[in-house]
């Protein structure tokens, strides 16, 4: 998963720096960069295309970051606390899923 996020993030700044070579050569001259087979709106969308794709990436594994790592911890710190094993565990299992449902739902909102 990462190799291709890593690829495809090289393979823009390559045709990032290919158009910026082209706009230098030709001007900022669309009908030029199209004579050539490429349009600089059509690289731009696909580099935008591309980069809302890789944030949404980001933004899904901080979501797995944010689901599977806080109710450990809050059940480990009640845990020190002196609280009983099978509440701590009820506790942490409550959050879990009160962070999920959140995220489920603010997801199936955006959508």
């Amino acid at each position: 998963m990462f190799g291709w996020e890593e690829t495809q993030g090289a393979e823009n700044k390559r045709k990032l720096k290919e158009l910026l070579e082209l706009r230098k050569k030709y001007g900022d001259n669309d009908n030029a960069l199209c004579t050539l087979g490429r349009s600089s709106e059509g690289i731009k969308q696909e580099i935008e295309q591309r980069t809302r794709v890789h944030k949404k990436h980001i933004q899904t594994i901080i979501k797995l970051v944010i689901l599977f790592i806080i109710p450990p911890i809050i059940g480990t710190v009640l845990s020190f606390m002196g609280m009983d094993d099978n509440t701590t565990e009820l506790i942490s299992m409550i959050i879990f899923g009160l962070i999920g449902g959140v995220m489920i739902y603010s997801e199936n909102k955006s959508v």
